[in-house]
């Protein structure tokens, strides 16, 4: 089962966010956060049975609970829970909208001799492309990958 969020909108001036949990492609319910501390709030899509709801939830809370526990920068580990893998979606959907916004305006790589990611300003052409690969030693040029690809270095590096 693939958890994935469409519709995603963040709420203007909070770090709140609305959006549509979907497992495998299919709308399931929608979450929501008004970016105030609180817990994502789950609700059933528009004219959708509670019932399908609730199983829907449950299965997202089963799919998470199967996940390795998380752990913390401070060495600590949290059990996964739907609460988390909301958050963990959130977080990713935000840095795939930062890198489509910095992809249209430069060039980000990753250098041989280095674990950063690096940005120029430069036109995205196979030459240019090349020079870096000759001067900077870029390994991974992120304007030239598949997105999915592109965000899983961009989420490692960035």
């Amino acid at each position: 089962m693939k958890v994935t969020l469409q519709n995603f909108k963040r709420l203007p001036g909070t770090d709140g966010f609305s959006a549509t949990v979907s497992l495998s492609g299919t709308p399931a319910f929608l979450v929501r956060n008004n970016g105030a501390g609180e817990p994502h709030a789950f609700s059933p899509l528009p004219k959708q049975p509670r019932a399908h709801f609730r199983a829907s939830l449950k299965r997202v809370k089963d799919y998470a609970q199967s996940l390795p526990s998380v752990e913390a920068e401070d060495g600590s580990s949290s059990e996964m829970d739907d609460q988390l893998l909301i958050s963990a979606l959130v977080e990713r959907e935000i840095c795939a909208r930062d890198l489509r916004r910095k992809l249209k305006i430069s060039i980000l790589f990753t250098a041989s001799d280095s674990d950063d990611l690096f940005a120029v300003k430069a036109p995205c052409t196979e030459e240019v492309f090349a020079k870096l690969r000759d001067d900077q030693k870029a390994v991974e040029i992120l304007n030239t990958l598949p997105f999915e690809a592109a965000l899983e270095l961009y989420l490692k590096h960035g």
